[in-house]
């Protein structure tokens, strides 16, 4: 008994190979197939095991898969997650913890076990959650999450055949008994709800396959549709309200949708993109509330606000000592300006902080409160309170960082402290 995946490794010669490797029934499989084709094909092959902590037999699972290597010359890394199942549940918590640590490995393939009958499932509960066609088109045989690409080799081959195959060759695997538990919607599906579909229509699962591959073919349509309306859309990496609202109303959710996701800020329901929709079709100032965070629209452009943005910035809370040493702690550098702060400086004790009520920026002819200086220079409402400034020891302010400096202390061809983190969300 063969599972042929001869056409799969010439296109992934001389690559590194990442197998996701639980211990199962499955990735046991796609293992020993790679373990055996190293005599054939040149590349470099290495397994993967995420341990959850989540059954009291997760330890023995660990060793099973270590002895499994070991057997087989495979050099085997586990990898210890803390699943938090209060907000998604214990299945997508589980994924989303392994889907973390399997991006630690972008550049390389990652090579997951899912087979013809976890694509007929994943089609059938993307359809029971009332998911759009791209949670219909289920799993692409080679896809990229972000720089990570995923790659599953024994997708078009049945549960059926990769039991042959593992009988046929003597293989052992463990068995998690969790997957027999009719509580998680996929295991009832499988043990109860696909048997009875089969039973009264034989031909199911190769019509859904067939199904699958249209909409696979369909998506691949509106990606191509989605990147010129990003390229459209995006001034200077900007995303420019003012273009997204010349798009159709398809084309301008799917973008809020390809926004969310781009910057992490999580799944939206489509009821809230079509109500955000609504509202920035309309209002130039919105704020629209994500799972991980927040978009805001202010001055014709979109920002994305992960949870905690502000922490990103070493100097939300301030620190003091030798300029050179916090600015550079703070990603802060150094421009030359024609009328800028003296080089002097960068050896002096002074302060990074956030800017706070009050501060004023020492002009040429009385002082300029740094309040209005963000103002005038459109900076968006969400930074003000977090806008860097450079701070002397008597507490007067020498710069706002990338916008202006006291003028009583500007020499010709000084410096202006700049930072490129901000770049990201400014106008």
């Amino acid at each position: 008994m063969m599972l042929n995946i001869q056409n799969w490794l010439e296109k992934h010669q001389n690559q590194r190979i990442i197998v996701g490797f639980s211990g199962g029934l499955d990735s046991v499989v796609l293992l020993h197939l790679l373990a055996m084709a190293r005599t054939q094909y040149v590349f470099d092959l290495s397994a993967i095991h995420v341990h959850h902590n989540l059954s009291q037999n997760a330890d023995k699972w660990a060793d099973f898969c270590l002895d499994f290597c070991e057997n087989w010359k495979i050099p085997l890394t586990i990898k210890y997650v803390q699943v938090n199942s209060e907000k998604l549940g214990v299945e997508a918590a589980a994924r989303a913890a392994r889907y973390a640590v399997f991006r630690e490995y972008a550049g390389d393939v990652l090579a997951l076990a899912h087979h013809r009958d976890d694509q007929v499932e994943t089609f059938f509960l993307a359809a029971l959650r009332g998911s759009g066609i791209r949670g219909l088109a289920a799993m692409a045989e080679n896809q990229f999450s972000g720089s990570l690409k995923i790659a599953r080799p024994l997708l078009h081959f049945s549960r059926h055949q990769i039991e042959q195959y593992a009988q046929h060759n003597q293989l052992t695997h463990i068995t998690d008994d969790s997957n027999d538990n009719p509580i998680f919607l996929r295991n009832w599906l499988r043990h109860n709800g696909l048997p009875n579909i089969r039973q009264r229509l034989p031909h199911t699962d190769q019509h859904i396959i067939a199904a699958i591959a249209n909409l696979q073919d369909e998506l691949a349509l509106i990606n191509e549709i989605t990147e010129s309306d990003y390229q459209h859309i995006y001034q200077n990496q900007k995303f420019n309200i003012f273009h997204w609202r010349e798009l159709s109303p398809a084309r301008r959710r799917q973008q809020l949708v390809l926004f969310a996701k781009q910057f992490e800020l999580g799944t939206p329901r489509r009821v809230s993109v079509m109500n955000f929709e609504s509202i920035l079709l309309h209002h130039d100032r919105a704020e629209w509330t994500l799972p991980q965070g927040v978009a805001v629209a202010y001055g014709g452009v979109l920002f994305a606000l992960p949870r905690d943005w502000q922490n990103q910035f070493a100097w939300h809370k301030p620190l003091s000592g030798c300029l050179k040493d916090i600015a550079a702690h703070c990603e802060i550098t150094f421009q030359p300006d024609k009328m800028g702060l003296p080089t002097n400086i960068f050896t002096q004790n002074l302060t990074i902080r956030a800017t706070q009520s009050g501060d004023v920026l020492p002009m040429k002819s009385g002082n300029k409160s740094v309040k209005k200086l963000l103002q005038e220079h459109h900076i968006p409402p969400f930074l003000r309170a977090d806008y860097p400034v450079l701070i002397d020891e008597n507490g007067t302010c020498l710069a706002v960082v990338g916008l202006a400096v006291n003028q009583r202390m500007t020499v010709a061809n000084g410096v202006m402290p700049v930072c490129e983190k901000l770049g990201q969300f400014l106008i």
